[in-house]
């Protein structure tokens, strides 16, 4: 929650490595700041001051500890991306991955405190299959990306805790994150994109309005995103996701430093621009001059998990919280930031679901998956099971399906035309299934899959055009597709077949097919059409 650095850092330290395996220890009593670094790493300006939040603006000086992963350019030209439309619903939660309790030490300080997982022996960030597990979770909580907290890399001057001594988690959690991915897509899972949760507490009172602080601000989100591949890459628009957290650790910031994200990011990936979150605190500038609007493309409040739903109307982020528990550690009430806000066996967690139902906001987002040490996680633990697992599906489902239908009425929609056998109509729709599009079969009178005849036509109605034609170009097998002829894509030629009336598109402006039909070859058949848009009509 806001201002949860100053606890959080020091029980991450209470429960970390024993301090023999740093490589160098601050003096005591710099609340807040960790000071630590592991073995061989580079050791932070920032390590003999002491620092506060809201202290003085401090320049963050050489960035040589900066280091780019391989997804960058020259060196990586191709930066397609599985990109969500901002029309769509979707949900996300936050990844604290953090956590390594194969020390039996470590799991044994987290016993009784926390709620822990099912298998606390084996998770841990370095391990892909603690990120595979959690990852196949996430989808069965019908979430379609998740945001990990980033910290930064070694060296950086703000917080580098040291928790899991003699490794970083930060950086060397990324790796096992793609391995994972890899894995799930071999198994042939559904895709789970990453965006970037951007823990603004490390940024060490920078002043984010001059070149330095803006650079420094720039490369966090550069390091993260070129360590992993573009593909699993969360992004609305085509613009990956940057998540800011709160202002608390930033001495100043304006429109410029928001705007220089993207412009630097688009130099370095291809000409991407970022699709920028930022928490409540960024809504108005900070510094010597008079205060001004802040904008980006989302708005939200972190909070939820204590403090409950956020129904102002300038946020455009649905957040929900299942609860709130700080005070093994943290003493002295509410005004210290210490609270238990009790889960009332789900109900308290339900009832922001039932609001964020009805929010009309775009973007649901879960405030913890595991974040244990605040009592704000949602993952499987001993404690509760898959309760808030299971609790999520339900209303992210209908989080969904709610909104598609407040806004059929007004949305363009488009209708595919398969003329084809049987297998591969069935192969189709099970594409469209596993690229999470919700299709119809719409034929003369409605014919369940299993039904399906060899010539059948089936209609797909997707959500917008674009979705469509990214799923004929990936979904449809049997290779590369070809455009569609003028007699056979015709909507007049539609017309003669078995499409119910209703479900006649309109003729496109071309006087034939929209571009974009594909129409794979293989075996008999070779170069006919498979599927095509046959035209844009209004629901």
């Amino acid at each position: 929650m806001r201002r949860r650095g100053l606890v959080l850092r020091v029980l991450i330290l209470a429960l970390g490595m024993p301090l023999g395996a740093l490589a160098q220890e601050a003096p005591p009593g710099y609340p807040g700041q960790s000071n630590l670094v592991p073995l061989g790493m580079p050791t932070p300006t920032t390590a003999f001051e002491r620092l506060a939040p809201g202290g003085p603006a401090r320049e963050p000086g050489s960035l040589a500890w900066a280091q780019a992963g391989p997804y960058i350019q020259p060196n990586w030209t191709n930066f397609a991306l599985r990109s969500f439309s901002s029309r769509d619903y979707v949900a996300t939660t936050y990844y604290f991955y953090w956590h390594d309790l194969t020390d039996p030490d470590r799991r044994g300080r987290l016993q009784g405190r926390f709620h822990i997982p099912p298998d606390p022996a084996d998770y841990s960030f370095l391990l892909p299959e603690t990120h595979q597990r959690e990852f196949a979770d996430m989808l069965a909580a019908g979430l379609d990306f998740v945001l990990p907290v980033y910290w930064g890399e070694p060296g950086h001057p703000g917080r580098t805790t040291s928790q899991t001594a003699p490794h970083y988690w930060s950086t060397e959690g990324i790796p096992a994150m793609v391995e994972a991915l890899d894995r799930n897509r071999a198994q042939g899972a559904p895709p789970l994109q990453i965006g970037m949760f951007y823990d603004t507490t490390i940024l060490a009172n920078a002043d984010l309005t001059t070149a330095a602080g803006k650079e420094y601000f720039y490369v966090n989100v550069r390091d993260f995103y070129s360590r992993i591949p573009p593909g699993y890459w969360a992004a609305i628009d085509n613009k990956p996701i940057v998540w800011l957290y709160d202002t608390a650790w930033i001495s100043a910031f304006d429109q410029s430093s928001i705007d220089y994200l993207s412009d630097r990011f688009a130099q370095d990936f291809g000409g991407l621009r970022l699709f920028v979150v930022r928490e409540s605190q960024w809504q108005e500038s900070r510094g010597p001059a008079p205060a001004t609007p802040v904008k980006s493309d989302g708005l939200y409040a972190w909070g939820a998990a204590p403090f409950g739903f956020n129904t102002s109307p300038e946020l455009t982020i649905a957040e929900v919280g299942p609860g709130f528990k700080n005070t093994q550690y943290c003493t002295g009430g509410p005004e210290k930031n210490c609270f238990d806000t009790d889960r009332e066996g789900g109900a308290y967690y339900e009832g922001q679901l039932q609001q964020a139902l009805k929010s009309g906001r775009h973007i649901l987002a879960a405030e913890t998956w595991n974040e244990f040490s605040e009592g704000s996680d949602i993952q499987e633990t001993v404690e509760t099971g898959r309760q808030y697992i299971n609790l999520t599906r339900r209303y992210v489902d209908e989080f969904k399906g709610f909104n598609q239908r407040q806004r059929i009425a007004m949305t363009p929609r488009v209708l595919l035309v398969m003329r084809t056998r049987t297998y591969r109509a069935k192969a189709f729709l099970q594409a469209a299934e596993r690229a999470g599009v919700n299709v119809t079969v719409a034929t003369e009178r409605e014919q369940p899959l299993s039904g399906l005849t060899a010539g059948a036509t089936i209609a797909l109605d997707f959500g917008h055009e674009q979705r469509a034609r990214a799923l004929l170009r990936r979904g449809v097998p049997g290779g590369r597709g070809r455009g569609c002829r003028r007699r056979h894509d015709h909507p007049r030629g539609a017309a003669r077949r078995n499409i119910a009336p209703a479900a006649q598109p309109r003729r496109s402006r071309q006087g034939g097919a929209l571009q974009g039909c594909h129409a794979p070859g293989s075996g008999r058949g070779r170069g006919r059409p498979v599927a095509c848009v046959l035209g844009v009509r209004h629901g």
